[in-house]
Parts: structure tokens; sequence; C-alpha cells
């Protein structure tokens, strides 16, 4: 981001700059200011737009036809509990001090690798939990698409259009109300909201589905570096739906002609702290879904949107806009280097303060090095640090 802010030596005189000042709580926000927007679903992982609460993670495709929200919890680790010292420590230390002192810099090396280096070597991998599968049948030759993220409000939206009924899906993450949450509507006047819920997982897990309104999935995470898979998991789907018909399957949910589908989905781990796993996520999975189920969309965005921007709007920050920021995110990170764009740069500086709030907050784990986000199940980053880009 460097050029872009060292572009001109200063804005234009009259547009003003403001860097981290004070913004009230009920100061008004530029539309877009604060907005990522793209004009086509994503096509891989790092083009999804991240929500979170500090605790569970997802990544928004936006897809048409079908959706993919991928599902991550911030305890969820390969391995279980264990004791990683190296039995050979107390003995080699001295004779490793020794060969440092003498200069023998590579025997210090090898021994030290040999006698101090914990067992294993690498720590355990911050594991997925899973997707949430959303297929919708009869959407084809969609216009007028847009997906965005709002990192003012915390939320993240696609829009189209197919023949005369515009189709919108919403998603956030409530810190308040401990759920991801999820809105299917259209502005027709009944009827027009048809889809098929389903979860996928890499781990060792069953899903199955509860009662008439639930699908859950419950597993174990694995072992790795000769550590058993010890922290078990459960993330459960509650389906409230306006209008229309519902259809249980075997491992999975049909909704037929609703007027709005909104899904709340709770996920919980046996993490209690680094040596014990002995809570019971199902319990703590429905506890959250009986609480969120209790209120209406309104009430569970408004909450969420009040605590995110309780802290997001601490800060704000003005470089000037130009006509660069009428284009979509992706085609201005592409061009960032010929575009005239610093509100490109707050964006970005938004972005990552966004990124934090979404996936550190007190009483949760601290972010790992994608955040909370992570699709894989052997990281390349394994896993401690951080590097978060914008999706582009």
């Amino acid at each position: 981001m460097t050029p872009l802010l060292s572009r001109r030596a200063a804005i234009k005189a009259g547009t003003g700059v403001a860097l981290a000042t004070a913004l009230p709580a009920h100061a008004a926000v530029a539309e877009d200011s604060n907005l990522l927007w793209y004009d086509a679903p994503a096509t891989e992982w790092v083009q999804a737009l991240p929500i979170g609460n500090g605790r569970l993670g997802a990544m928004v495709f936006g897809g048409i036809a079908n959706e993919r929200i991928q599902l991550n919890e911030d305890s969820f680790f390969a391995g279980s509990p264990y004791d990683g010292t190296n039995p050979k420590a107390g003995a080699g230390l001295p004779r490793v001090r020794e060969l440092v002192l003498a200069g023998r810099y590579k025997e210090a090396q090898d021994l030290a690798d040999e006698v101090l280096v914990a067992r294993p070597r690498r720590q355990m991998s911050y594991q997925p939990i899973g997707d949430l599968l959303l297929l919708f049948p009869g959407i084809e030759n969609a216009q007028n698409y847009r997906r965005s993220l709002d990192v003012d409000g915390a939320i993240a939206s696609t829009r189209f259009k197919v023949r005369t009924v515009t189709h919108l899906r919403e998603a956030f993450a409530s810190a308040t109300d401990r759920v991801i949450a999820l809105r299917l509507t259209t502005d027709a006047p009944s009827g027009s909201v048809n889809v098929t819920l389903a979860l996928s997982t890499p781990q060792d897990a069953e899903i199955t589905v509860e009662g008439d309104d639930t699908i859950f999935l419950r597993g174990i995470g694995p072992a790795q570096h000769g550590v058993p898979g010890g922290i078990r998991f459960e993330t459960r789907v509650h389906v409230r739906r306006s209008g229309g018909r519902q259809t249980m399957g075997r491992d999975g949910i049909r909704i037929e002609d609703a007027d709005e589908v909104i899904l709340l989905v709770a996920t919980a781990t046996s993490f209690r702290r680094f040596d014990d796993v002995g809570a019971d996520p199902s319990a703590i999975a429905r506890a959250h879904i009986a609480d969120a189920k209790t209120k209406s969309w309104p009430d569970l965005l408004a909450a969420h949107q009040a605590e995110h921007r309780r802290l997001f709007r601490r800060v704000s920050i003005d470089l000037g806009r130009s006509p660069a920021a009428d284009l979509p995110t992706d085609q201005r990170i592409a061009r960032s280097a010929d575009l005239d764009d610093p509100a490109l740069a707050a964006l970005y500086y938004q972005f990552g303060r966004y990124l934090l709030i979404s996936s550190s907050r007190p009483g949760t784990q601290p972010a790992n090095l994608q955040g909370i986000w992570n699709e894989r199940t052997a990281p390349p980053w394994n896993p401690n640090g951080r590097s978060t880009l914008m999706p582009r």
C-alpha cells in the first residue's frame, strides 16, 4: 500500500486529511467509503468475504445458484493436550552451552535440535469446521450482480436479479448473540425463496437432521504429529422460514416457495483451556441457538451492529476521494499502481481494523495467521502469526 500513500505528497488543498480521529457513534458514514464490493462471485477462497465475531468465522463466496459458507471456530485445532518437553533437555543443556562458549556453533545447533527442541517439533494445525452449502434450483441468467462487505456495518451481502425478481442474501457473525446469521429474501410479493441446505466437512464427523428445523454436524479433530485428535466439535444450523414448505432429508433440508428464510449457525468445541478439552460442544451450541432464535432478524442485526460499531467507529480516516473509488474493489486493487485512488488506502486500513475486531475479542483465542479464517486441514503457515489480504 506504500505507493498509494506516497503517490502524492499531500491531498489537494480543501480536501483535508483526517487520521485516527475519534468518530462519534452517531456520525454519518459515507455510503461506500467502508465498502468492499465485487461484480462477480468468488471463484477461490481468497476472494470470499470474511465475517467473524471473535470466535466464529465464515467466508462468504457470494455464489448465485450455489453458495458456500466456509466455517471456522477459533479453538478448533488438530491433536489434543500433550506435554512437548524434550526429555533430553535437562541433561543436554550444559553441553549445548559449552559448545556455544567454545565457538562451535554448528555442533551446538545440531545438539540443541536433538536435545532441546520440543517433541513433536511442530505445533498442531488450526482446523476448518466445514461448509454450509446452499443450493438454489432454477436460478440462472442472473443480472445486476453485486456482492459486498460493509466493514462499518459488519455485514456481507449478495444481490442480483433473475428475470423480474431481485434476490438478496445477507450474512453476519454476531458477538452479542454468538451465532452466524443469514437471511434469504426477494422483492417478490411471496413464495420466491427455494433452497436446499447441506453441511460438509473434511473432519471425522456425522451429519444429521434433527426435528423439523435443524441440521447439525458433529465430529472430532484429527491426529497430527503423533498426537491423537481430541477436540470435539458441533455445528448446528437452525432454520426459520416464513411461508412455503419444508422437507427434511437424511442429511439436508429443502425449502420451497418461502417468503423469507433465516438461518442461525452455532458452533462450539470441547476446548476449555490448553490442558482441558472436556467441555460439551452440543450443549453449548444448543444454548446459543436457543437464545438467538427468540429474536427477530432486525433485533439480531441491530444488536450485532451496535456492538461492532462500538469498536469500529472509534477511528475514522479520510485521504480524499477520486473517481477510481466507484470501481469494484478487485479492479481498484489490480490497477492500484496506475490509479489515483487515495480512498483505497483508507479502505485497506479500515479493512485491517475490521479483521482484527472480527477475529480477536476479549474472551476469545488470539488471532492466528489468517485471523480465524482457514479452509485447510494442513495450512502452509502452520498455524500462528498473521497475514491477511483484502479479497482481490
